[in-house]
C-alpha cells in the first residue's frame, strides 16, 4: 500500500476525525488536516473520485470496503508519487506511530485485506462452499 493511502486510512482508523479530546490527539489532527488539505487542492477537480473515496470513509473508518476503494482511487493517480504528498504522509505516520497503540494500529492496517492481492473464485456446489484461490 502507498504510503499516502496507509496514512490517511490510518489516521481516520485512529479517530483523528473525531473531536479532539487531549494535545496528541490535536497534533494529529493538524497533521491529517495538512495531508488531506494539499491532497486536495492538489487533486482538485481532476480525480474527484478520490475526494468522494476519502469522504466515505470518514463516515465508515472501519469500513475495510471503503478503505480499498479509496487505495484504489489513490493509486491510478500521480499522488502516490508525490513528494510534498508522501512527506506529509510519512510525518502523519511518525506521530501516529508515537501514540499508545500506534503501531499496533499501523500494523493492523498494513496487514488488512486492503493489501492483499490475489485472484479468488467461488463455486457453489450443491449449497456446499468450495473456494479456488
Amino acid at each position: 500500500m502507498d504510503p499516502v493511502s496507509l496514512a490517511l486510512i490510518t489516521a481516520v482508523g485512529a479517530g483523528v476525525t473525531s473531536s479532539v479530546t487531549d494535545a496528541t490527539k490535536a497534533t494529529l489532527i493538524a497533521a491529517y488536516t495538512a495531508l488531506k488539505t494539499r491532497l486536495m487542492e492538489k487533486i482538485k477537480a481532476r480525480h474527484p473520485k478520490v475526494s468522494q473515496a476519502l469522504a466515505e470513509l470518514e463516515a465508515s473508518p472501519n469500513s475495510q470496503a471503503r478503505q480499498a476503494v479509496l487505495v484504489e482511487e489513490i493509486t491510478v493517480t500521480p499522488i502516490p508519487h508525490d513528494p510534498e504528498l508522501l512527506e506529509l504522509a510519512r510525518t502523519l505516520l511518525q506521530q501516529i506511530q508515537q501514540t499508545p497503540a500506534g503501531s499496533q494500529i499501523i500494523h493492523r492496517i498494513e496487514n488488512s485485506a486492503v493489501s492483499n492481492t490475489g485472484n479468488a473464485t467461488n463455486y457453489n456446489i450443491q449449497g456446499d462452499q468450495y473456494t479456488k484461490h
